[in-house]
């Protein structure tokens, strides 16, 4: 059997520069609008650890990974190269190759990375929640000073005038970002503290006789982040956080995963694919057909059309289809296969969606303002095309498959609990929560959660990290 790779004698001081580049990543380094200086670090890492990476893979390792590499250089490539990045503030070629680069090269960082000794699971998590720990700290001593504790409940239904515009004193609140302080929407402000929370879900599987620091270092980092998620008191977020803490008390009670996949298992996974699938063409179906269809039922209305949720995606996907306006087939399918494509109109003073593709006119405009889509999965439908949102879905069940196998066959198993609970809370929250227009008193600065996202590329590297990952401490005692 082959021994674990190694960096060179002398060089395992190489793994602290990753650790560093993991810490910035959970502390939003720079901010995810203007980290491309930053991100030229995690390819200066990936060029490193490939140079000292000499063991070659078997074929059916080279198998395994194809089904992870595949949709998630499909849903790169869609969402890097869009004509929605094409035209965002004056994108181009270039900044949309960057993204590429940058996209890929966390995410084989990670691939790379997993196979190296040095380079400690465990270490990468409590670098990355440590980051996640100081930004959500220095944000939350800045909202006190400013707001005071508790100020979305003790503040609800105030508002304040800035510039003659009205503004919500409950629903915003400070954050670092970069170098400055920003005013930012809660429920962006939330996915921190929030991740940070959801710690405490994973002292379920972890004990405090077998595993004490990991145990103290989750303790902390959990009961801090459920302090801000209190002071906070949004209510979607409460709520989400309760229902999560529910299914992993559920999860730790009564489902004991063994190494062999059993037929219920396989059953169950493959029903919530089933009916997922079912939801997502109905959402699709319906919201193509127009708003006829919304006003002729009542309970479609209710299901597909609810105001929070599902009234922005359907308006996303409504307009991309052109079924309401007046583009015509070629530009409606140029639409769905590449996203949208945003404008500003200084007439109405904000940015807008202008729905027209690659030169062909149409007369649909519908304000940016009013298509806060919450749900990440439609963001990137909404950034990249059908392309890549069928491919990021993919990728979640691919990512779902390869987690369950290796956490009940890998050496430290509290470190892909800990793993698999956090990459579940994260998309959880974006998949409810996700806010793209956080700045409360900018309107035109689009955040995507994903084109140089620092928190998506360090899920990123955590998925391919840890569904590549060898159990090596297993290994070296087989070859003792």
């Amino acid at each position: 059997m082959k021994s674990k790779v190694r960096l060179p004698k002398g060089k395992e001081w190489l793994s602290l520069f990753l650790y560093l580049f993991i810490f910035l990543l959970g502390f939003d380094f720079l901010g995810s609008s203007n980290n491309l200086i930053f991100l030229a670090f995690g390819l200066l890492l990936l060029i490193v650890f490939v140079f000292f990476h000499n063991q070659k893979e078997k074929k059916e390792e080279t198998k395994e990974a194809l089904i992870l590499i595949v949709p998630f250089l499909i849903f790169a490539i869609f969402i890097s190269f869009s004509n929605f990045w094409f035209h965002l503030y004056d994108g181009s070629i270039v900044t949309s190759l960057a993204s590429f680069v940058y996209m890929n090269s966390i995410f084989f960082l990670g691939y790379v990375s997993s196979k190296h000794q040095e380079i400690k699971g465990r270490y990468l998590l409590f670098a990355f929640m440590s980051g996640i720990f100081l930004l959500t700290l220095v944000s939350y001593l800045a909202m006190i000073s400013s707001y005071g504790f508790f100020h979305p409940w003790i503040h609800r239904g105030e508002v304040y005038y800035y510039d003659g515009i009205a503004y919500s004193l409950a629903d915003e609140t400070l954050m670092l970002y970069g170098f400055q302080l920003e005013t930012m929407s809660v429920e962006y402000a939330l996915l921190p503290p929030f991740l940070l929370a959801s710690s405490l879900f994973a002292l379920f599987f972890v004990s405090l006789k077998k595993d004490k620091s990991l145990f103290i270092f989750l303790l902390i980092n959990g009961a801090f982040g459920f302090w801000v998620l209190l002071n906070y008191f949004e209510k979607y977020s409460l709520l989400l956080f309760l229902v999560l803490g529910v299914i992993c008390l559920l999860v730790r009670l009564f489902y004991h995963p063994k190494e062999k996949i059993k037929r219920y298992e396989k059953i169950s996974y493959w029903t919530v694919v089933g009916v997922l699938f079912c939801l997502l063409t109905m959402v699709f179906v319906i919201a193509l057909l127009g708003n006829d269809v919304y006003l002729s039922n009542s309970v479609i209305r209710l299901i597909f059309d609810n105001g929070r949720l599902m009234h922005p995606i359907n308006s996303i996907i409504n307009a991309a289809g052109g079924f309401n306006g007046n583009r015509g087939f070629l530009s409606s399918l140029l639409g769905l296969l590449f996203g949208l494509n945003p404008y500003i109109d200084s007439y109405n003073g904000g940015l807008q969606f202008s729905y027209s593709y690659f030169g062909f006119p149409n007369n649909d405009i519908v304000s940016w303002n009013n298509l806060n889509l919450r749900s990440f999965e439609f963001m990137v439908f909404q950034e990249g095309g059908i392309f890549a949102f069928l491919s990021f879905v993919s990728l979640i069940f691919v990512a779902v498959y390869l987690l369950r196998k290796k956490i009940v066959t890998f050496h430290d198993r509290n470190f892909y609990s800990v793993l698999t609970i956090i990459l579940f809370t994260y998309l959880c929250y974006q998949t409810l929560s996700a806010d793209n227009f956080p700045l409360i008193r900018s309107s035109l600065s689009y955040i995507s959660a994903f084109h140089l996202n620092s928190f998506f590329l360090g899920i990123v590297f955590f998925l391919s990290y840890g569904a590549r990952r060898k159990d090596l401490d297993a290994m070296t005692e087989a070859t003792k």
